[in-house]
């Protein structure tokens, strides 16, 4: 997986040259990313002034007031190329923030602006920064032309033809405009599963080592490898695979010539549980005997470990359906905070609180 061994010597002339040689390249990356954004934000204005301009030279030298009604589809059109560029802006910056600002910490703008859009109300945000910029002036430019072409024609045929087909033009533009953003965050949710159960049995580990080279591993991980990453540490001698995004609740093993299946630590995140620690971590253990009911945790997350038969009854926060799960050989099984869990446990058993919380456990 690529973990540093913590008895490695000072690196060499070479490794040094090499660490060099990859921070120029993510720093070119990161400049031609952000010039693309720059250039992108330019074009993004330049839609809008198009828009204006269009508008003010049909309505001062069209002579044919009918072609002022062909004008809301054309605002159409320019809401979906301005929406296009404002949706690549944010894939960017996402990925410089994800890929290129956790590599180099001294880049911290994108984190800085993604901070400041999560604190905003987002009635308020999409407000200021649609409809009143780039969507006001659209829409406004579209039902003024429409408006204009009514009081020139005093609503003949032909502008009570177009009406219909100009109303679904702004509503469409409307539609693209402010659904932009959520649009773009479903495309990243579905990309980072917020996770409430992981499995990882230990038969499953046994089985990965025994198909690997490599006697350590990574499952929970705060940032998936890249490539970059990868080569890096392959120049240093290190046994390296590449790394995949783990899917469902069960951790599975792969093969020599197959990537890692992780899982990022921000896919536990839960952002509306405040941080209410009493430490870092509490310790326990459990064995056969014990008395288990069904509980949950609402502040912090738990994780039980066990070489033994480990058996778990949980239920999702919000469903009434109980899930069964046994793992015959052991294994590691991490709860998130709200699931509601009761354990059946055959053996020694650990049992850990990220963070410690005092009194948060709740019987159901």
């Amino acid at each position: 997986m690529g973990s540093e061994n913590p008895l490695q010597t000072t690196p060499t002339n070479s490794e040094q040259s090499s660490d060099r040689d990859y921070q120029t390249q993510i720093l070119a990356e990161y400049n031609a990313l952000r010039s693309e954004i720059i250039h992108r934000m330019g074009v993004r204005h330049q839609i809008v002034a198009f828009s204006v301009v269009v508008l003010s030279a049909v309505l001062a030298f069209d002579a044919q007031p009918n072609t002022l009604v062909a004008y809301p589809i054309l605002g159409l059109f320019l809401a979906l190329g301005w929406a296009h560029n404002d949706f690549r802006i944010g894939e960017i910056g996402e990925y410089v923030r994800t890929h290129i600002e956790e590599q180099l910490p001294g880049l911290k703008w994108e984190k800085h602006f993604y901070n400041i859009k999560k604190r905003k109300q987002p009635l308020r945000y999409v407000l200021r920064a649609t409809i009143l910029s780039a969507g006001g002036i659209i829409i406004g430019t579209q039902l003024l032309a429409i408006v204009v072409s009514f009081f020139r024609q005093h609503a003949s045929r032909p502008n009570l033809i177009w009406l219909p087909i100009d109303g679904i033009a702004i509503v469409l533009t409307g539609i693209v405009l402010h659904w932009r953003k959520r649009v773009y965050r479903k495309k990243n949710a579905s990309e980072k599963v917020k996770r409430s159960v992981l499995f990882i049995s230990n038969s499953e580990l046994r089985e990965h080592f025994r198909n690997n080279t490599r006697q350590d591993l990574k499952i929970v991980t705060p940032a998936i490898m890249t490539e970059e990453l990868a080569a890096k540490l392959q120049r240093r001698g290190k046994e390296t695979k590449t790394e995949v995004p783990l899917k469902g609740e069960w951790w599975t093993s792969s093969s020599a010539k197959k990537p890692n299946k992780v899982c990022e630590s921000l896919d536990f995140i839960d952002e509306s549980i405040a941080p209410y620690m009493t430490g870092p971590v509490a310790i326990s253990f459990a064995n056969v005997g014990s008395v288990e009911t069904f509980h949950y945790h609402k502040k912090h997350w738990e994780v039980y470990f066990s070489e033994h038969k480990l058996g778990v009854q949980y239920r999702m926060t919000g469903r009434q359906q109980v899930e069964t799960k046994t793992m015959d050989e052991g294994g590691t099984i991490l709860f998130a905070p709200g699931v509601i869990h009761k354990m059946d446990v055959h053996g020694l058993t650990i049992v850990l609180e990220l963070p410690a919380v005092k009194g948060d456990r709740e019987v159901q």
